[in-house]
Parts: structure tokens; sequence; C-alpha cells
């Protein structure tokens, strides 16, 4: 059993079949009846969705199971390779690519165990509407104002459904840089941070984070200065997992080229 745990076969087909369950999961979240429903899930804890929305997505719930499934197997999988066969190997035949390996299965389990960890602490408060001059205040007492908009781009787009503004919003036609929203953090009338945020450029602080998700046109105003959409969280272990990630490729791609050199050398 044990000797069946730490093979190659077990961690090989653990891996197949978790990409071939993540395609099936990127072909239903692309599904007109469950885009809403995925598009929910990201945009809040996985604890605070298990216990609402999750309760009524049976199809998306089964899904997520089954993949928290074949993330255990692969992980029981990585964790006996690791420790009986390769730290074996590090100690008694110690060579580079043996160390690289040992070293690869070490930060693949430590990226699985913080993306849990992740997904699962903190808060998230997601679909934040505010326009200019608006405030929210978190329940954990955190105050974000939007103190104004600068918004370049035709404003018409903005009128029409989600999944069509993501078509016009290509980098020829939207102009990231350009777009932005003027952003202050504070907490108990303490300023914590401000800056102008873009869709694709945060405000950070520390360990929160506030994202703009989207632009709208306010509904009942003529108004032709766009609100924005906006998603608050706190995520303790983001930096962590984003150094171990990079580490992670780095290495993958430093494995694959002394692999490569260490079979030509034998041609």
């Amino acid at each position: 059993m044990m000797r069946f745990l730490s093979s190659m076969r077990l961690a090989f087909w653990s891996l197949i079949a978790l990409l071939l369950w993540l395609l099936v999961g990127v072909i239903i979240a692309n599904s007109p009846s469950y885009y809403e429903a995925t598009k929910a899930m990201n945009l809040q804890v996985l604890s605070t969705w298990l216990t609402n929305e999750a309760l009524h997505q049976p199809v998306l719930l089964s899904w997520f199971l089954v993949l928290c499934a074949m993330c255990l197997v692969l992980g029981v999988s990585f964790l006996f390779c690791t420790s009986r066969t390769l730290l074996k190997k590090v100690q008694t035949a110690p060579s580079l690519k043996t160390t690289l390996l040992f070293t690869l299965h070490l930060l693949c389990m430590g990226i699985m165990l913080l993306h849990l960890f992740s997904m699962s602490t903190g808060f998230k408060y997601s679909n934040i509407q505010l326009e200019p001059g608006q405030s929210w205040t978190s329940p954990e007492g955190y105050h974000i104002l939007l103190r104004s908009v600068q918004y370049t781009d035709d404003v018409s787009v903005l009128n029409m459904p989600f999944r069509q503004q993501r078509q016009h919003q290509s980098p020829n036609e939207f102009h990231y840089r350009k777009n932005t929203a003027r952003m202050s953090l504070s907490k108990n009338g303490v300023l914590l941070a401000e800056s102008n945020i873009g869709m694709l450029t945060p405000l950070v602080y520390r360990s929160l984070r506030i994202t703009l998700s989207s632009f709208y046109l306010p509904q009942n105003t003529n108004s032709q200065v766009p609100g924005v959409s906006l998603v608050f969280g706190k995520n303790s272990v983001i930096w962590p997992f984003f150094v171990c990630y990079g580490l992670g490729v780095f290495l993958i791609a430093f494995y694959t080229l002394i692999s490569w050199k260490s079979e030509a050398d034998n041609l």
C-alpha cells in the first residue's frame, strides 16, 4: 500500500485526472446555466460560499467536492513520494536533479496548502458599488471612500450585459491605465492608504486589498460619470503564495534545462 501511494503511477494519473476535471469545470463555468453561480463562487471566501449559495447549486457543489477529493489524493501521493522516495535518495545519493525534484515536491505541497488557506480564511466582500463621493464600511470597521473616477473610453459600453462588456475590453478598446478610481481606506478615522486603482492595479495595504472589478453607469441619474464595483478582502498568505508559485515555476524551468542538457550530453 505504501509503495502504491508513493508510486509515480498514482501521481501521474492523479494529475491527469485533475487536469481533465478542471477542464470540466471550465466548461461548467462558461455555460449559460452556471456562469453567474460560478462567478458568485469566485467572489467570496470558500466557507461563506459553502454555507450559502453552494447548498442551492448541487452540480457546482458536486464538481467542487470531487475536485477536493482529487487534490487530496494528489497531495497524499506527493507526501508519500517526497517522504519515502525522494528524501531517501537525497540522503543516500544526493545530486542536483534529486535535490531539485525534492524541493519541487515540497513547494507543490506548500502551494496547495497556501491556496486552500487563502480560499478559506480572512474575508471577502464583493459587488460593492460606489459612485464618486460615496463610501462603504465593512463589518470589521474598514471605511472605503471613492473620491473620484476617471473614465476615458466610450461609456455606452457600460450599458451592455457583463459578458458583452468583457468582449469590448481588449487592450485596443479599453485603456486599463487611463480608466481609474481614486480610493481611500481608513479605520477608526485613521487613513491607512489612498491611491488610484485600475482593473489590473488594486490598492494593497498589508494583507488588505481593494480590487476594481468593473465600471457601471448609475441607473437613477443622467450622469455620465461611471461608478465602480469593488471587491474588498483580506488574505494574509497571498504574498507567500506568489513567492512559492514563482519559485516553483523557476525551479521547474531549471530542472527541465538541466535534464535536457543531461540527455543531450548522453547522445
